[in-house]
C-alpha cells in the first residue's frame, strides 16, 4: 500500500484522512474499501506517533500515502502537512472522510477544499460516545457547528450513532461501518 501512486480510477475516489495509522486502523479501512465500490486513498499525516506503531500489516483494497514518513505526529509541522494534504485533495477531487474532530489542520483544508468544489461529499468518521470522557459545553457546541458542514457520518456502532444524532446529525445520514479488527492478524 505504501507509496502507491494516487491516481483517478473509474470508481468514485474517497480520501480518508488520518493522523497516524495503527494495526486496527488498517483493518477498519480495508473492511470499508472491500465492502464498497470506491477507490479508497488513506492520507496519513505522520507514520510515527506516541502509540509507537511500528509494524504495519498489509492492507487490502486501498492505498496509503504518508505525508511525513519519518517524523512523529506530535512533532510534525502541521502547517506543512495541511498544505500537502490540500494539494492531494485538489489533485484527486475526492469525497472526503475525516477521522474525527481532533485534526483541525486537516479539517480546515477539507472545508476550504469543499468550498472550492461544492460537489464534494464530506463524511465524518466517529467512534466517540456521549460517555467515553467528560464533555465541555463549549466543545460540544463547536462540534454541532462543525457537523453542519458534513453530508453524513460513518460511525463505529450504535452508541456512536446516538452521540452524533444528539449533536444534530440526522440519523438517516449516519451509516454504521468500520468498527472492525483483523482477526487473522491477531490469531
Amino acid at each position: 500500500c505504501q507509496g502507491e501512486s494516487l491516481t483517478r480510477t473509474e470508481r468514485p475516489v474517497v480520501v480518508w484522512q488520518w493522523g497516524s495509522l495503527g494495526t486496527y486502523h488498517i483493518a477498519r479501512m480495508s473492511a470499508v474499501a472491500l465492502a464498497s465500490d470506491i477507490s479508497l486513498h488513506v492520507i496519513e499525516d505522520a507514520r510515527l506517533d506516541s502509540h509507537g506503531w511500528k509494524d504495519r500489516p498489509s492492507c487490502s483494497g486501498f492505498k496509503i500515502t504518508t505525508i511525513e514518513p519519518t517524523v512523529a505526529w506530535e512533532g510534525a509541522d502541521l502547517k506543512r502537512i495541511a498544505w500537502r494534504f490540500g494539494g492531494i485533495l485538489r489533485s484527486l477531487q475526492p469525497a472526503v472522510i475525516i477521522g474525527g474532530y481532533g485534526n483541525p489542520h486537516a479539517l480546515a483544508e477539507i472545508l476550504k477544499y469543499a468550498e472550492s468544489a461544492p460537489q464534494t461529499r464530506l463524511l465524518l468518521w466517529s467512534e466517540t460516545t456521549a460517555w467515553d470522557k467528560s464533555r465541555s459545553a463549549v466543545t460540544e457546541f463547536f462540534k454541532k457547528l462543525i457537523l453542519t458542514q458534513f453530508d453524513g457520518a460513518l460511525a463505529a456502532g450504535s452508541a456512536h450513532v446516538e452521540y452524533l444524532a444528539g449533536l444534530g446529525m440526522p440519523r438517516e445520514r449516519i451509516v454504521i461501518g468500520g468498527g472492525v479488527i483483523d482477526n487473522d492478524f491477531f490469531a
